[in-house]
């Protein structure tokens, strides 16, 4: 082999082992924390090795739900243990959410100067905020609907504990206390821990204080209603059908098809 051609053959190997390396770092599933679920079409840096580092980053792109997200920032650390759970250090994110029709129905954004997460701290998480805080959102989105800002010099939130889908009636509560402002009030039914129980409440902001309340047993008795008006909408439909020999059936579907889940309509939510 020639000097040549074993020159370009080593700079092709470089080259491919980068190209591997920098996948790896954009593709990951998982690769940026603030990033729920697949990570396929979301593209960016990261020059932290280890998951759950993100170090000197930036992102943008699609998420498993169609929406566009994008964040970046100096450090974001999270860890599974005891202690400190979580340091950020001049980080933002944002998301913009779409209805079926590609229609803007979200935005929600966040940055942070340094925060700390501690948990567990007498068996509940608190988040301390040191250097500036900022967090919005408006429209209905899939995990809560309303609109709610705050903007904080200082701030530290109280929670009790992280919801777990080993427990099908979390309770969650949280208070917050800032050296800033915050007003608005959220409609809040997420599924934090994945368990298909949602967990319905709210969440709101006036002046220096918030809060929230969020209850799984409220998530059960939704899904209650909805399969209760399904299975109502179904026998009307049946028996209108047989009373008229299915002459006013499709007239009855039409009819009543917007209201054959009652709690269906709340976009983005799979409520069966």
């Amino acid at each position: 082999m020639s000097e040549t051609a074993s020159k370009l053959l080593s700079a092709s190997s470089i080259i491919q082992s980068a190209k591997v390396k920098l996948k790896t770092v954009v593709d990951d599933v998982g690769r940026f924390n603030d990033v729920d679920g697949s990570e396929e079409n979301i593209h960016g840096f990261d020059a932290a090795a280890v998951d759950g580092d993100d170090t000197l980053f930036g992102y943008a792109g699609t998420d498993e739900n169609g929406n566009h997200v994008i964040g970046g920032g100096f450090l974001d650390v999270e860890r599974s243990e005891g202690g400190l759970k979580g340091v950020e250090v001049l980080t933002a994110n944002g998301e913009i959410e779409y209805d079926g029709n590609g229609e803007i129905i979200y935005l929600e954004g966040e940055a942070n100067g340094v925060e700390f997460d501690f948990g567990p701290f007498l068996t509940d998480q608190v988040n301390l905020t040191v250097f500036g805080k900022a967090t919005g959102n408006v429209g209905i989105g899939q995990d809560r609907a309303g609109a709610y800002g705050t903007l904080s010099v200082m701030e530290i939130t109280f929670a009790n504990g992280e919801p777990s889908a080993n427990n099908n009636n979390d309770i969650g509560v949280t208070a917050g206390l800032a050296l800033g402002i915050g007003f608005g009030l959220n409609l809040v039914y997420g599924d934090p821990d994945g368990d298909g129980i949602r967990n319905i409440g709210f969440e709101g902001a006036y002046g220096p204080v918030s809060g929230g309340f969020t209850s799984e047993w409220l998530g059960r008795q939704v899904v209650e209603l909805d399969n209760t008006a399904i299975a109502a909408y179904n026998d009307i439909a049946e028996t209108a059908a047989d009373v008229t020999s299915g002459a006013a059936s499709s007239v009855i579907n039409a009819a009543a098809g917007g209201v054959k889940s009652l709690t269906g309509t709340i976009p983005g939510i799979p409520w069966g």
